[in-house]
């Protein structure tokens, strides 16, 4: 008579943490305030605050979802980038001035790497899961 054993995959599965995506939440603000100017003139002042309320929480909503969060992603890049270049433009050397803006874009890029990475890696294991492993043993 034959025996099956079943082994089941040992690894440890990535555990999303919850409060990275909230980085977004500034960059969130900051695209809301140009939302609002857009849409003041269309809707008056305070649906335009309804929308632009409304725009942040969605904007960190998706920085939660898989795939779709590369989306705030990029708007989170954009905006801090943005922010973090007026610093080397202070400097008056050119070439100090050139290397903060290329350690600062780095650093926007590793961040917004971080964020995706944490709301797509549990998605992509559940995509790509390993099925159990079947031993037949023979007496």
């Amino acid at each position: 008579m034959s025996k099956y054993i079943v082994e089941e995959d040992k690894h440890e599965r990535y555990q999303k943490n919850l409060e990275i995506p909230l980085l977004n939440t500034l960059a969130a603000i900051i695209w809301s305030i140009v939302v609002f100017q857009k849409v003041v003139p269309f809707v008056g002042k305070s649906k335009a605050y309804a929308i632009a309320i409304a725009f942040i929480v969605l904007f960190v909503y998706l920085s939660y979802k898989p795939i779709i969060s590369i989306l705030p992603c990029i708007a989170s890049g954009v905006a801090y980038t943005m922010s973090l270049w007026l610093i080397p433009g202070l400097v008056s050397n050119v070439i100090l001035k050139i290397i903060l803006k290329i350690v600062f874009l780095i650093f926007v890029i590793m961040v917004e790497l971080t964020i995706f990475g944490n709301a797509t890696i549990p998605w992509l294991e559940e995509k790509t899961a390993r099925p159990p492993r079947i031993y037949k043993i023979d007496d």
